[in-house]
């Protein structure tokens, strides 16, 4: 019996051994909030709406403010006016808002922004594929996510998100 006791003891300690050195020598993974702003090989880059490339990965070092909108969306007007007033604060801060249309045409976004009249410093971006919304796990419009200067979210907003909320959160980032 005593033998038994000490069989199942020294397996005991081996495997906890085992999975201790094995945790050891993985790798650190990377922030899956940063994995949300990298373009993967293969992958086409977002674009503006001029069609240069995007890449969100330069914008790490950086607070980063991401909207994601479409033109059938009822709130999201009302939303990029209220980001764009709240980045106007912020002009002289390295902060950078990014505009992200929820897979429409070209053509579609553009008319869109037209009607709203007032983005300001807002970069307009174009997802076709919106992958970016999938990303992050988004399921409500609009979302609104802030990041940090490493990637790292720090706010993700389901839905319409206040001034006060925004300029609370960047000013706490930029500190």
């Amino acid at each position: 019996m005593l033998l038994v006791f000490g069989l199942v003891l020294l397996l005991a300690a081996f495997y906890t051994w085992k999975v201790v050195t094995n945790n050891r020598n993985v790798p650190e993974s990377e922030a899956p909030a940063l994995a949300s702003l990298k373009t993967v090989q293969g992958q086409a880059p977002y674009t503006d709406i001029d069609g240069n490339e995007v890449y969100l990965s330069d914008y790490v070092g950086t607070v980063l403010v991401v909207n994601s909108w479409a033109s059938w969306c009822p709130a999201c007007s009302a939303e990029l006016k209220k980001l764009s007033e709240v980045m106007q604060e912020f002009e002289e801060a390295e902060v950078v808002a990014l505009a992200i249309n929820r897979a429409e045409p070209s053509m579609t976004a553009v008319s869109y922004l037209k009607t709203i009249d007032s983005t300001g410093s807002l970069k307009l971006v174009l997802d076709p594929s919106d992958r970016y919304y999938s990303s992050i796990e988004g399921y409500n419009m609009p979302e609104t996510v802030i990041y940090d200067r490493k990637g790292n979210v720090v706010m993700q907003k389901h839905g319409a998100v206040t001034k006060v909320e925004l300029k609370e959160r960047i000013e706490k980032l930029l500190d």
